[in-house]
């Protein structure tokens, strides 16, 4: 343990043991590729909880005429939900996902990142053995994960047990890997950083560096602690409504309804193509388009990708609210001329989603609030998104009954619009700025003074 009274003082090397031969800067990159795999896993298995209730849903689904009947036919198994509790099963997902925000914030900084990461392991299996037996790539991987094998089993109980695969495996993953070193300075463990820090780096590394420009910038960060109060200021304040904005147009778009229900979706429009071939097409279109977002984050600007998306997902979205109402009129000239639109509009909208909305906001939510209101400001973001996703998931297929079909996508077409023109207003673009310039934007002369 080593006793710091300041943060102008350093870490030196007679105060930890470190390998005699650690002096090179050269370091290696195994085990940071390890880990990176290892904490991205929770993206694949929480994307299989998210892609789960589209093919499971019809399944799952009672007769409208007989609740008592049971799905013998289909999954052998004596459960059967009518229309509002299939609206409160796909919607609660998100419901967990918001308590969990707030409770993954706690742990974070008490266990640490890998501590918190395992810990979880005991709710995502429970929540899969309950059902049946048992960050954006990882979730749109997850997401395609689930469509596939729901288009291959038959029964909703084996679609559970393929979806836990992935949390068995991130859980195996991270116990070969180690906590970060930021949480063991914070600790005030230096050795534990050390060995932690030696172990991402090489054994070979000099990490002494790295070492102490952590510990002082823990020690500023403890300075310059933050209220929740704090984020009541101006230039706080400001880029968190806009990205609490952000949020809100992209749930609100109808994002995640569609994606939970699209093999509901698919089968409402009476395409040809079976609903589970539709839904794997649109969620691999998904994984490749959040590809093509993230290498086009630096290059096109936040800003830009914002507007591009949400002015295609309104287009795409109203487009499919306009299958509908052909259908509607004359549903046999609709399907036989018009049907591969359902199909051409959800690649598009998720498509745009994925290279702007699905992304943008985590980032402009990492460069537009200075380091000592991060967190807070995190958790609350967190939490309304995953508050809005739920209320919009759980009111998404009543919406549909009360409004109809088309009615229902215009009205996210609608969102999708008033998104376009407050991005083209009110968004700032971060892309080449520093963070000093772009709290300055918001009122904070302190940051260039």
């Amino acid at each position: 343990m080593v006793a710091r009274t300041g943060m102008e003082e350093n870490i030196t090397e007679k105060e930890v043991q470190i390998h005699p031969e650690a002096a090179n800067r050269n370091p290696t990159y195994g085990t940071q590729y390890y880990g990176t795999v290892a904490a991205t896993m929770g993206g694949l298995a929480m994307g299989t909880l998210l892609g789960y209730s589209s093919p499971a849903g019809p399944h799952l689904m009672a007769s409208t005429n007989n609740r008592s009947r049971v799905l013998s036919n289909s999954t052998g198994q004596p459960l059967q939900l009518s229309q509002a509790e299939y609206n409160w099963f796909s919607s609660s997902v998100t419901l967990g996902a918001a308590a969990g925000a707030l409770m993954g914030g706690l742990c974070i900084n008490s266990i640490g990142r890998r501590g918190t990461m395992l810990i979880f392991f005991v709710p995502y299996l429970t929540g899969w053995a309950l059902v049946g037996s048992g960050f954006q790539l990882m979730v749109t991987l997850g997401i395609l994960m689930a469509y596939v094998t729901g288009a291959v089993v038959t029964s909703w109980t084996w679609l559970a047990a393929v979806c836990t695969l992935p949390t068995v495996v991130h859980a195996i993953m991270l116990c070969f890997t180690k906590e970060s070193p930021t949480f063991f300075v914070s600790k005030g463990n230096t050795e534990e950083a050390v060995s932690s820090l030696q172990y991402f780096r090489g054994r070979h590394y000099d990490i002494m560096p790295e070492l102490n420009i952590i510990s002082k910038s823990l020690e500023e960060a403890k300075l310059n602690n933050a209220s929740i109060w704090d984020l009541l200021k101006p230039y706080n304040l400001k880029p968190l409504l806009i990205c609490l904005s952000i949020l809100s147009f992209a749930q609100f778009s109808g994002i995640t309804p569609v994606l939970f229900n699209l093999s509901t979706v698919f089968k409402d429009s009476g395409s040809k193509m079976s609903e589970n071939a539709s839904a794997i097409i649109v969620a691999g279109v998904q994984v490749l388009a959040t590809l093509v977002g993230a290498l086009l984050m630096d290059k096109a600007g936040r800003r830009f990708l914002l507007a591009i998306s949400s002015g295609f997902m309104c287009v795409s979205v109203v487009s499919l609210g306009a299958y509908f109402y052909v259908k509607e009129q004359d549903s046999k000239w609709a399907v036989e001329t018009l049907g591969w639109l359902p199909l051409t509009s959800l690649i598009i909208f998720v498509s745009a989603y994925s290279i702007g909305f699905g992304p943008t906001v985590w980032v402009l939510m990492g460069e537009l609030f200075s380091p000592e209101v991060k967190e807070a400001s995190a958790s609350i973001v967190t939490v309304v998104n995953w508050l809005t996703s739920f209320t919009i998931t759980l009111t998404f297929l009543p919406l549909q009954t009360a409004l109809g079909d088309y009615s229902a996508f215009w009205l996210f077409g609608g969102v999708c619009l008033l998104a376009f023109f407050f991005t083209l207003l009110l968004v700032p673009e971060t892309k080449g700025k520093t963070l000093q310039e772009i709290t300055a934007q918001f009122g904070n002369r302190s940051s260039i003074d």
